[in-house]
Order: C-alpha cells, then structure tokens, then sequence
C-alpha cells in the first residue's frame, strides 16, 4: 500500500504545473557537490527542487520577462519554503532573473522528446525585427523650403 501511495503521489506531483517563486544559485557554490553528486557549474542549465527525481528535465515559464528555458533537475532545495525551484546562473540569466533576485514561475515537467522539440522550434523560429522609419531620413529627402 505505501508502494501504491509513493507512485500516486509521484505521479501527481510530476504531472502538474507548479506556480510559485524562484530564485538562483550563488557563484559562490561554484564546484560543490549536490544532492545526486553532480558538481555545481553555474554555466550548465540545472535546477534544485524538494520532490522531482534527479535528472528530470522541467520547463520553467517567467510571466514577468515571458522567457521559457530548460532545466535538469540535480540537487535538492530550495532551503527557503517560499521557493519552489532554484535554477543556475545560466538558467538565471536566460530567464532573465538575474536582476530581480526572486520572482514569480510556472514549472511543469518535460520528455526529453518534447523538449528537444520545443527547443528545435525556438531554433528554427523566424525573428522579426523592427525598425521604424527614421523622422530624419524622411524630412531630410523632402527639403521643405
């Protein structure tokens, strides 16, 4: 029975999306080990949460800078219960929460599949970029006299 009830409540917490307050690594940790044993490299897109098991990779959402990136799960934490996830410092700074410190997510767990596809589609995402027309060029051509 405390089997049946492990799975069910594994299950329930991998199939979820979790809304709540992240934060990052410090550079300071640069080299220690984590739970699983991995060293922490503040260059590689890795996260500490308290439930998901190691190496499970989750999509974590920012609403306030609307970024996505992927992290792996390889350590234990976050130590303050207001946090639900801790990412790296390159996870950080993809988010674009570096400067914040702490703000609100959305994370929610991935296939390795799904994720190599949402990163393929990012990839091949045409970006426009826009330009307005300059004032001066315009009022420059025209020589109004």
């Amino acid at each position: 029975m405390r089997i049946l009830f492990f799975l069910f409540f594994s299950f329930s917490v991998c199939a979820q999306v979790q809304k709540g307050q992240a934060s990052f690594y410090s550079n300071r940790l640069k080299g220690h080990r984590t739970s699983s044993g991995e060293k922490y490299n503040p260059a590689k897109f890795t996260a500490a949460h308290r439930k998901l098991p190691f190496n499970t990779w989750v999509e974590v959402y920012m609403p306030k800078t609307k970024k996505t990136t992927f992290v792996r799960i390889i350590d234990r934490g976050p130590h303050s219960r207001k946090r639900i996830i801790d990412v790296s410092r390159a996870a950080a700074k993809d988010l674009g929460l570096i400067p914040y410190g702490f703000s609100t997510v959305h994370i929610k767990t991935v296939t390795e599949k799904s994720r190599i596809d949402s990163l393929n589609a990012m990839e091949s995402a045409e970006i426009y970029e826009f330009e307005p027309k300059s004032a001066t060029s315009d009022s420059l051509s025209r020589n109004p006299q």
